[in-house]
């Protein structure tokens, strides 16, 4: 990623309230995340991905799993659609209904709900 219009831009660190803020490319980089042997943008993550994930014991695990789990997350926790289409860059709102997955727990406690309402 080389450093342009983002580099004021403030991330949030999932799981946390901190911060950080992408201003500081490892010295004489243009790149914030060079591979260490070129120097460059790393041409694929695959190697990395696929040590971590044996390691982790999560074999058949793909990246783009990551993102079903990550929609069915927030979904069933409460965010809306809306903000997970925002987050995961989606256009279409399809999209990310197929991604999010509700789960048991939440469709049944929508029910009870709606029970509710009605008593």
């Amino acid at each position: 990623m080389p450093l342009g219009e983002h580099i004021d831009q403030q991330h949030p660190l999932p799981g946390s309230k901190r911060v950080f803020k992408l201003d500081q490319p490892p010295q004489g980089s243009i790149y914030l995340f060079p591979s260490p042997k070129t120097g460059k943008p790393f041409n694929s993550i695959y190697q990395a991905w696929n040590n971590a994930r044996i390691a982790a014991g999560l074999a058949n695990v793909r990246m783009h799993d990551l993102r079903h789990t990550f929609a069915s997350a927030l979904v069933n926790s409460g965010r809306s659609l809306f903000e997970v289409q925002q987050l995961l860059g989606h256009s279409d709102i399809h999209v990310t209904q197929h991604y999010a997955h509700l789960s048991h727990d939440s469709l049944k406690s929508a029910a009870d709900c709606a029970g509710d309402l009605l008593n």
